[in-house]
């Protein structure tokens, strides 16, 4: 037999479930315990995005008309003061506004037709200064300019917050570039991906952070002068950060912790020829992520706090002056997809957060809405960790910004076109935690935390008794096919998608190839499956495969094993025509030579849930062992080695030994010439040939070997067979 074949499939079931299982009808303070007060504001306006005080009034900006509304402190819109032409694509617009003194300040993508257009093209962003006085926005003056590479309209950042000296600062996103200020050493600089900081007086602009890949969101602190920022990751790690001068917040080689695994950054660091994310995956030694070297005077440092699921974070404010009741000193952010708003208690030094759930001393909000949807069904009153962060929910249309004035909250909602105020009532309750508060603050782990060292409880011994892997103990086992010699191992909490197939095929392999011939041969193997996937009328499509890392790892029992990850996108089709959504796959595939085949391990997951199961898939992938060395073709049943370990141990009698000979006669295993049957079982079989069966059972010799030595033992006349 040249081609053995076990497949692994993990279901997973997609659960589409608001986080926390609420929903409401309107947007409600979380904490029934939170006496405070929401309403809306002002209403009516065209995808509003940012807004600033001056005086009593307010200043708000809409994305897609490029128009300065001015509203009254009474909440009357009163008009437009100033009309800007603006580029409004994706996340282009009128974005940014803050104010000083007499001052107001504008970030926008500049139409440089003069006009409002979808289109990117012939367009800038640009920093502007205008005069107030009090009626109109006069007198601009251009701060800085940037260029808008390869037409991209995403990515644009354009936060702007006042600092304590009315020194201002902005924020530009990376624009998707690949830079020096993303860490990717390249010959041209563009200064995307950065805050800068506007001295006011002197009209200096001063880079002060890089690295940053996009944000909605920049504070800062009344008391202490530091700057805060909010930043979104890819698909993984949003974060809150602290800004101190020549900040690097680490985008593209890191963003959310260092040590977590975040697929997103491998494929930056598998083109910077780090392979850090298999490495860590499989040794447990180092981090997934690596920090960048330093540049210039910039330094990385991790973020302060990071929600492991994109959230859509943007805004990012503390209490004025006036405070906020019992928030007075804790800073407040919000997300675009949730319509939330959070809330965190400031350390004594204010440079980061202290929380009473042990499930948050990690700074990692971790669980997803499925995760947060499965344990309330078993655990119904339970106090999820992210639930202490939760100030306000349903905040309809997204939030873009939230500013303090008088000691009330005023928040923006995007798509609902309105603005809302929070605000306390009287009198306060105490800050400390209710009595009555459901639940408990015990921490619930998530299966994406890293494990002590994970170790499931089960082993599965192939049907052939070739080779054993270890599995969750949560999986189940079924074989599907004894002839095709296909196993099932699906676990019973899902019903889609991760699968890991193991096969071996005969081959020559080059013995001169070095290391990294035999990994780029792999890459080769593996980009080849994918297009001979993607040439199918009917079937599965995978295309846009994109290496993440590769790496040489060590197996249990003491061989390597040669390992790529990779991710490809994939839809079904029919008559050549996609017939379902794209899903992200992420892969681990191995092989591992013996001589004379080479077996391959590999795992198939849909990303979403990828490091739900990874610990799972490594441990199998790395405990798998080959219990017969296949230096031939021959294949031998487990039961017959169970019978020889069994007779060799005296538990089944010579008879059923010899069935298990004749089984291997009659199947052409082993060739003998005509022999006759004469007398009894226990005279045919010597008690030393034991032995030789005792060794094979314990794997001290191959199946070759044993083989070959029943073949001579026969042929010779010491054992007799039918």
């Amino acid at each position: 037999m040249k081609i053995l074949c076990v497949t692994v499939f993990v279901f997973i079931t997609i659960i589409a479930s608001s986080s926390l299982s609420l929903a409401y009808a309107e947007p409600i303070i979380y904490d029934i315990n939170d006496h405070y007060i929401i309403e809306e504001f002002v209403s009516g306006l065209n995808v509003p995005t940012a807004m600033t005080f001056v005086g009593d009034d307010i200043l708000v900006l809409e994305k897609n008309t490029g128009k300065v509304i001015l509203i009254q402190e009474n909440g009357d819109v009163e008009r437009a003061i100033l009309d800007l032409p603006v580029s409004f694509g994706d996340e282009s617009g009128l974005l940014g506004i803050t104010s000083s003194s007499n001052h107001v300040y504008l970030y926008f993508t500049e139409s440089l037709t003069g006009s409002d257009k979808y289109n990117i093209e012939n367009s800038r962003e640009v920093v502007y200064q205008y005069n107030w006085d009090g009626e109109n926005l006069t007198n601009p003056i251009l701060i800085k300019e940037f260029p808008i590479f390869h037409n991209q309209d995403s990515h644009a950042g354009g936060a702007m917050t006042k600092g304590q000296n009315n020194e201002i600062y902005f924020v530009i996103g990376d624009q998707r570039q690949h830079g020096i200020y993303q860490n990717i050493p390249a010959e041209t600089i563009h200064e995307t991906g950065s805050i800068f900081k506007i001295d006011t007086e002197e009209m200096n602009v001063e880079l002060f952070a890089i690295g940053i890949r996009n944000s909605f969101g920049l504070a800062v602190d009344p008391v202490t002068g530091y700057l805060w920022d909010t930043e979104n990751g890819d698909n993984y790690y949003d974060e809150i950060n602290l800004v101190q001068p020549g900040f690097n917040s680490g985008w593209k080689m890191v963003m959310g912790p260092v040590d977590r695994l975040n697929l997103d950054t491998c494929a930056y660091l598998y083109e910077l020829g780090i392979q850090s994310c298999l490495e860590w995956m499989f040794n447990h030694t180092g981090t997934p992520q690596t920090i960048p070297p330093s540049f210039e005077n910039f330094e990385y440092s991790e973020p302060e706090f990071s929600w492991w699921e994109g959230i859509g974070l943007t805004a990012l404010e503390f209490p004025d002056k006036d405070g906020f009741g019992k928030y007075s000193d804790w800073l407040f952010a919000a997300d675009f997809h949730n319509g939330r708003i959070y809330k965190f208690q400031l350390n004594s030094d204010r440079t980061g957060f202290v929380f009473s759930n042990p499930g948050l001393t990690d700074l990692i909000s971790e669980h997803t809405a499925l995760e947060i949807s499965k344990l309330l069904e078993k655990f119904p009153d339970i106090f999820f960790e992210s639930e202490e962060l939760l100030f306000a929910i349903d905040m309809p249309g997204g939030i873009s910004d939230i500013e303090f004035h008088n000691g009330v909250m005023h928040v923006v909602s995007i798509f609902d076109g309105s603005i809302y105020k929070i605000y306390p009532k009287e009198p306060l309750v105490s800050l400390e935690q209710d009595s009555n508060e459901k639940g408990s603050n015990a921490k619930y782990k998530s299966s994406r935390e890293i494990p002590d060292w994970y170790k499931p409880a089960q082993k599965y011994v192939d049907t052939n008794g070739q080779f054993s892997i270890e599995y969750p103990n949560d999986w189940d086992v079924h074989i599907l096919d004894l002839n095709n010699l296909k196993t099932v191992f699906y676990d019973n909490e899902y019903n889609w998608s991760t699968y890991l197939t193991i096969f071996s095929v005969k081959e020559n392999i080059d013995t001169s190839a070095t290391d990294q011939q035999l990994l780029d041969n792999l890459k080769k193997d593996e980009q080849k499956l994918c297009d001979s996937y993607t040439l199918e009328d009917n079937g599965k499509i995978c295309y846009n495969l994109r290496f993440l890392s590769s790496d040489i790892i060590d197996l249990d029992n003491g061989k390597k094993a040669y390992a790529v990850l990779y991710k490809t996108d994939h839809e079904m089709s029919a008559d050549g025509v996609s017939v379902s959504p794209k899903f992200e796959m992420i892969h681990i595939t191995s092989e591992l030579y013996d001589g004379n085949y080479t077996w391959h391990i590999a795992s198939v997951s849909v990303e979403s849930y990828f490091e739900n199961h990874m610990y799972g898939l490594v441990n199998a992938i790395t405990s798998f062992t080959l219990l017969n060395i296949s230096d031939s073709d021959i294949i031998i049943p487990a039961w017959i080695k169970n019978n020889a370990g069994w007779w060799a141990s005296g538990i089944i009698d010579d008879n059923t030994f010899v069935s298990g000979i004749e089984w291997l006669v009659s199947n052409d295993v082993i060739e003998i010439p005509a022999t006759a049957v004469s007398g009894t079982a226990e005279s045919i079989v010597p008690d030393w040939v034991k032995n030789t069966a005792g060794w094979w059972a314990d794997n001290q010799i191959s199946d070759t070997d044993f083989v070959n030595a029943i073949q001579y033992l026969i042929k010779v006349g010491i054992i007799k067979v039918s």
